[in-house]
């Protein structure tokens, strides 16, 4: 856990198999005040080469961004 600014503010990361893995992880925090939960969901895309495009003033390649 990592403090935040603020009045007891803390970032928590997790890794769960599932939302309904959450819940018993909260409830061990709700006797010490209100919790508030975001949720990323994070899914990897597979690697794609760069796109290259031609530079300006000659013919060689360069990236394009």
């Amino acid at each position: 856990m990592l403090p935040d600014t603020g009045e007891d503010c803390y970032f928590m990361k997790l890794y769960l198999r599932s939302i309904d893995d959450l819940e018993p992880i909260l409830d061990r925090f709700t006797p010490h005040g209100r919790t508030t939960s975001s949720i990323v969901h994070w899914v990897p895309f597979p690697l794609r080469p760069l796109p290259l495009g031609r530079a300006r003033g000659g013919g060689e390649r360069a990236l394009v961004m």
